[in-house]
């Protein structure tokens, strides 16, 4: 099984992991052979091995010649599978590729502009989302309905897919995030120098935690703080440290590849964001073993919760205060939030697990999807509907849904009198299941993905075991029977 896991962006979260799953699966002799096409910088920023990396830019979402660049790759390596790490690959394979072979696409965030339908509490939460905000989170709705499959990274975007962007329950798998596990761990005796890490967005409210830290330094003459990245907000949080007496002990290390390491030197590690999914430096820091102060978003509270760390409200100063005081006086809560943080990241959200779970769906996609025609679905109209009115309905909106329907009563249709069905086939399930939600009697077989079958499906045959073959229309056709 060929891969291309697509990215458009050199550093992040989305490449962190893609990259991340890219070297795991080339220790494992006999696995996929994954390629991942993205900017040439990702050796640099992230330490992709050049033998891995078929180079690709794609500067913007009207960026012809990236796309055609893209274009030419994936037919170069003719993959079975693209698997898209970032909003903007996700249009880009869904454009170049998606009728040509399955689409993955993992929804790693929701941009700052429309986070209000995401987020449940904070500054955010309030914040009415502009007609920028709207669109972009429109435009990345509709590409993840159209993939084959969709991501979530957490069980919170998972459901928000579904609720909000409505995805199709079938077609969002749940599969968390991961990191490699080092067997050093690290045993907190006390905490005096704490550490974040991210991209220093306004979202990461980094200017909150400098501004609290250097209250607490004002009380603490051995405290420390490691700011690990670099992004808009750093010159901010610059300068409110050469404000302050105690702004000398606010480190700025700039943007690191070696992230870990870097967390090694701390003893507590702080996450304030305003905007998250599920974070892969909080899981670094966990897994080296350190007490975690967290804000409540997304889907850190599965990671994080009494037992192993701390959670407070998002954009509340005080309670962040409150929380670091309670590290810096209280060792002992310290170092078992560590041990207990370290204990949970291992068991549940390592690299090994994350790499098995894509695996597995990577299989089931392609386990199920026919060389000749990589995606097909059936669609049974009930013969209540009068036969002209099927027939003029579906010509019309299969216009609107820019795909071309056959004539139901020709070569591409079948009727089972016994059932009182019409079968109706066509490639491109993606448009299918377009068309097939605008018409409120007609449900969708998706027999492409194989899985998550509702109860009135789980009684559908394959139609070649019923009839003749349709000609030129290779591939398993299920149909739906009356209830």
């Amino acid at each position: 099984m060929r891969v291309v896991l697509l990215l458009t962006q050199d550093r992040g979260g989305p490449a962190d992991l893609a990259v991340a799953l890219a070297k795991e699966l080339a220790t494992h002799p006999g696995g996929p052979d994954v390629t991942v096409v993205g900017p040439p910088s990702l050796e640099r920023t992230v330490g992709l091995p050049a033998s891995m990396l078929s180079p690709a830019t794609v500067r913007s979402k009207v960026d012809a010649s990236g796309f055609r660049a893209v274009s030419r790759l994936l037919r170069e390596l003719a993959p079975d599978i693209v698997h898209a790490h970032d909003h903007r690959a996700g249009l880009v394979s869904l454009v170049v590729a998606g009728g040509r072979m399955p689409v993955l696409l993992t929804f790693h965030g929701v941009p700052d502009s429309a986070a209000a339908r995401w987020v449940s509490a904070g500054p955010l939460r309030n914040r009415r989302p502009g007609l920028a905000g709207a669109a972009r989170l429109a435009l990345q709705g509709l590409v993840a309905r159209r993939v084959t499959c969709t991501i979530a990274p957490s069980q919170a975007m998972g459901d928000f897919l579904r609720r909000e962007l409505k995805v199709p329950g079938c077609d969002v798998r749940v599969i968390r995030n991961g990191i490699a596990l080092t067997p050093s761990r690290k045993q907190v005796t006390g905490v005096r120098t704490f550490a974040t890490a991210g991209s220093f967005a306004p979202c990461k409210a980094t200017p909150m935690l400098v501004g609290t830290f250097l209250a607490l330094a004002a009380r603490h003459a051995d405290l420390r703080l490691r700011m690990i990245g670099d992004g808009k907000d750093r010159p901010r949080c610059e300068e409110l440290a050469r404000q302050e007496i105690a702004g000398d002990r606010v480190e700025f290390t700039g943007f690191r590849t070696d992230v870990p390491a870097q967390l090694e030197e701390a003893d507590a590690f702080v996450l304030p964001s305003l905007n998250e999914n599920l974070p892969l430096a909080l899981l670094q820091a966990m897994a080296l073993g350190l007490p975690c102060v967290a804000t409540d978003v997304g889907g850190v509270r599965e990671v994080i919760d009494a037992d192993c760390g701390v959670l407070i409200p998002p954009g509340d100063d005080a309670s962040l205060r409150a929380a670091m005081a309670l590290l810096i006086n209280d060792p002992e809560l310290a170092s078992r939030l560590g041990l207990a943080a370290s204990q949970r990241v291992r068991e549940q959200f390592s690299l090994g697990r994350c790499v098995a779970e894509h695996v597995q769906l990577w299989q089931e996609i392609v386990g199920t999807v026919d060389p000749a025609n990589r995606r097909s679905v059936a669609i049974g109209l009930p013969l209540s509907v009068p036969a002209c009115r099927t027939r003029l309905g579906l010509q019309r909106r299969s216009r609107r849904a820019g795909c071309r329907l056959h004539d139901p009563y020709g070569a591409h249709a079948a009727f089972d009198s016994s059932d009182g069905v019409l079968v109706f086939r066509q490639s491109g399930s993606s448009r299918i299941r377009r068309l097939a939600r605008s018409l409120n009697w007609v449900r969708t077989a998706q027999c492409h993905l194989g899985r998550c079958q509702p109860a009135w499906f789980q009684r559908a045959e394959c139609q070649r075991q019923r009839s003749e073959p349709v000609p030129n229309q290779p591939g398993c056709e299920a149909k739906q029977h009356r209830e």
